[in-house]
């Protein structure tokens, strides 16, 4: 599935894209954010809490981006095996998936350390919705809300934003942990999705995304595109692996 994307030239939109232009040099933040991090990070109890880990100590990650435009108004339940009605929500989402161990401590079946899914918006409605909201009740620091806005400024207004979250406790967001998602052009003339994470100064740009290898279920569930990111050699460990076992002779050894 290809995802169309073209900037609109005329319009309300042209309009915003020139306001954010305008406001291009009102905040000065690094387009690279530096790679230096002093905190040291503890996986939680649960992958789906807490904040991510500083990506200098990442070792291995999965971020996909889901689309759930295409998703049917009615499923089935696997439970009842009543048709239900599916919940709305926002179209886009990232998923982050990440561990900071070593490629022979990583057990996918066991889940990673850190696992989370950030709901996107595109740049107007997230600076309404979520930055502007959240700085008036004081849950974003003024300059967690200038952060955002200075990289708002700096792109399309058709460009996904997210912040990380979660929900233990009670919502919560994390501030300088968010998601940056802006569609370029392939060599092929396609619109290919570009994501950067942003974690407490630190950035990593997942430009090579890919839908290949993603299996019916996962694009059933809206899984478009997806990029692996391995710094600890985690695919030649499995390849070996699986060398290993298929070089093992079958029956054990004979007398």
């Amino acid at each position: 599935m290809t995802i169309n994307w073209k900037p609109s030239a005329h319009g309300a939109l042209a309009t915003l894209r020139a306001n954010f232009e305008a406001r291009k040099n009102a905040i000065a933040v690094p387009d690279t954010a530096a790679t230096s991090c002093t905190k040291v990070w503890t996986p939680a109890e649960y992958p789906n809490r807490g904040p991510m880990m500083p990506l200098s100590l990442l070792t291995y990650a999965q971020i996909g981006l889901w689309d759930n435009a295409d998703k049917p108004e009615t499923f089935v339940d696997p439970k009842t095996g009543q048709m239900r009605k599916r919940y709305k929500g926002l179209r886009y989402k990232v998923s982050i998936e990440g561990w900071t161990v070593p490629a022979s401590l990583i057990q996918k079946r066991s889940g990673a350390q850190f696992s989370r899914g950030v709901q996107l918006r595109q740049a107007g409605e997230f600076e309404l919705k979520i930055v502007d909201v959240n700085r008036s009740t004081g849950k974003f620091s003024a300059a967690f809300a200038d952060e955002l806005r200075s990289l708002i400024a700096r792109n399309d207004p058709e460009d996904l934003y997210g912040v990380l979250s979660d929900r233990h406790g009670g919502f919560r967001y994390f501030e300088h942990q968010y998601v940056h998602v802006r569609f370029t052009t392939d060599d092929e003339g396609a619109m290919m999705p570009e994501v950067t994470l942003y974690v407490d100064g630190q950035t990593l740009v997942a430009d090579q995304m890919t839908a290949k290898f993603i299996s019916p279920k996962q694009h059933g569930a809206g899984l478009r595109y997806h990029q692996y990111v391995d710094r600890c050699g985690y695919a030649e460990h499995v390849a070996n692996q699986r060398t290993a076992r298929l070089a093992q002779p079958v029956g054990g050894s004979q007398a």
